[in-house]
């Protein structure tokens, strides 16, 4: 079977098929990227209950790529993505969990599934946030990867109250989720982290349609596949910011 990675704008989709290509090395670990090791955020869930698909099979199409709801602000008016906000003077309703935060294919994905913290039941509508804390006592050098998994969209990455990545919402029909996805950080991004033993919070927020769910993130340094070839085949107007370039590998 054929790899692939597509980049867009620094954002890189690659298939499951393409990453056993791929050398990875965690700095901070995710759960597709890493999924022997185990990571804990704060979390806060909006589930709603609501299946995405009537007893007729209708699409409840006021629910597709609608977030249910954010998080509110701490008693010091900090946003849920900041680094310095407090989620126990947040009215919502925040806790302490330990990934991998899915719900997947047990047969495809028997790692994932051991003990998972489940945020949304298959084709339930939800959205999740997380909050995740760690520190760094070294430089880093080299590209660095933001591993970015979801499923489904919108959804979005904050590295210390940055935004560095954003997924809307797919367009009906088109793909709207790709589990193991990473991100290239540009030296800006990069100069984000604090790598003095201080804290830094990566914030992610994900949005469930229907189906299969994920939210994922970590640091990784990964090498990249030797040979790459331009093509524009790929629908993906519903990345922002603008997609720039397409590559895949042989």
């Amino acid at each position: 079977m054929k790899s692939k990675i597509i980049t867009l704008l620094g954002l890189t989709l690659c298939s499951s098929v393409a990453m056993a290509q791929i050398t990875s090395k965690p700095i901070i670990p995710s759960s597709y990227h890493a999924s022997e090791q185990t990571w804990e955020a704060d979390v806060c869930v909006f589930g709603s209950g609501v299946q995405f698909f009537t007893d007729e099979g209708r699409w409840r199409m006021e629910y597709y790529n609608k977030v249910l709801d954010v998080p509110q602000a701490d008693a010091d008016g900090n946003e849920w993505f900041m680094p310095q906000y407090s989620t126990t003077s947040s009215t919502s309703n925040w806790s302490h969990e330990t990934s991998p935060f899915c719900n997947l294919n047990a047969e495809k994905y028997p790692q994932l599934m051991e003990k998972p913290f489940v945020w949304a039941q298959l084709n339930e509508v939800a959205d999740i946030y997380l909050r995740r804390s760690f520190t760094l006592n070294k430089p880093l050098e080299g590209d660095i990867f933001l591993a970015c998994g979801y499923d489904d969209s919108p959804a979005e990455w904050y590295i210390n109250g940055v935004r560095v990545v954003t997924i809307l919402g797919a367009p009906a029909g088109t793909i709207g989720w790709n589990i193991d996805a990473v991100k290239l950080l540009s030296d800006a991004e990069k100069d984000l982290i604090k790598t003095d033993g201080s804290e830094n919070v990566i914030a992610v927020h994900v949005h469930n349609n229907f189906g299969e769910s994920i939210a994922d993130c970590g640091l990784l340094m990964i090498e990249k596949p030797k040979q790459w070839v331009d093509t524009k085949d790929i629908n993906t107007n519903f990345v922002n910011p603008t997609v720039l370039s397409f590559n895949h590998s042989k």
